[in-house]
């Protein structure tokens, strides 16, 4: 336990193997995401999409998530006031083809745009971007600069924090000028191009058994285009607060003299 919550605080991002998926072909059964948060000492995050929710592709979808698409690389729940700060996916079916699991490391891709393009990077620290869910009865927004720093309770250089998720982006209502558009574009397109380079993202195809535990805040995912027709795709996932997993790893650290 105290190696998946290190390599979590380090990196994170971590693979748990060897996990049941008896719950894909009996519904009735209690997810085992719900067994491990247990086991790691955690509580799920509820929100409107429920304690646990299945990522698959469905008919006429309203969330590209449940669509065989390309989904590019973001965070969810932008929208939220405080968005969960761990994720859990449990894949339970992959039989497609494609769909390989896409991860890329934000502080990463921010510091070097930081150096490469300092200006771009300015721009995108101070243009606040919209985020929203309209949809099934719910309305939510939240406006968010996509890079900020100082923050005092993050472990990045410059107290980095990123926001990053294009997919769930609402009308640009805060960009009030051509001029700002502009920049805006140009500075998402360098940040983009870097995020595009070879080795900045780690691909991996997620075998059932297998779940990925990623930091939400820090971590960007996403997945390859598949076929539909060529098979089964089936994951679930869950959220918990960060909050709750910081307190095990302190605990746990300290326990161990690590700290």
């Amino acid at each position: 336990l105290l190696k998946l919550l290190t390599q979590l605080q380090e990196h994170g991002l971590a693979f748990i193997k060897n996990i049941p998926t008896d719950e894909a072909d009996d519904p009735a059964k209690l997810p085992q995401l719900e067994t491990i948060i247990k086991a790691i000492g955690c509580v799920v995050r509820e929100s409107f999409y429920g304690r646990t929710w299945d990522v698959k592709s469905v008919k006429n979808a309203k969330n590209i998530a449940y669509t065989s698409l390309d989904l590019g690389l973001h965070m969810d729940l932008l929208y939220f006031e405080s968005p969960p700060g761990i994720q859990f996916l449990h894949s339970l079916k992959n039989t497609v083809t494609g769909g390989e699991s896409i991860f890329l490391d934000s502080y990463h891709a921010a510091l070097t745009l930081k150096r490469e393009s300092p200006h771009h990077y300015k721009t995108l620290c101070e243009t606040p971007i919209t985020f929203h869910y309209d949809n099934d009865s719910h309305l939510m927004k939240q406006h968010r600069y996509t890079i900020s720093e100082n923050n005092l309770n993050s472990e990045a250089p410059f107290g980095l924090r990123v926001f990053y998720s294009p997919p769930f982006q609402g009308p640009l209502d805060k960009v009030t000028s051509v001029e700002q558009m502009e920049n805006l574009v140009e500075a998402m397109r360098a940040f983009e191009d870097i995020m595009r380079r070879p080795g900045m993202v780690y691909r991996t195809r997620l075998e059932p058994g297998t779940a990925v535990v990623f930091r939400n805040l820090r971590v960007l995912h996403g997945r390859t285009e598949f076929d539909a027709q060529s098979g089964e795709r089936h994951f679930k996932g869950s959220y918990v607060d960060y909050d709750v997993v910081s307190d095990r790893f302190l605990f746990l650290a300290r326990k161990a003299g690590l700290m």
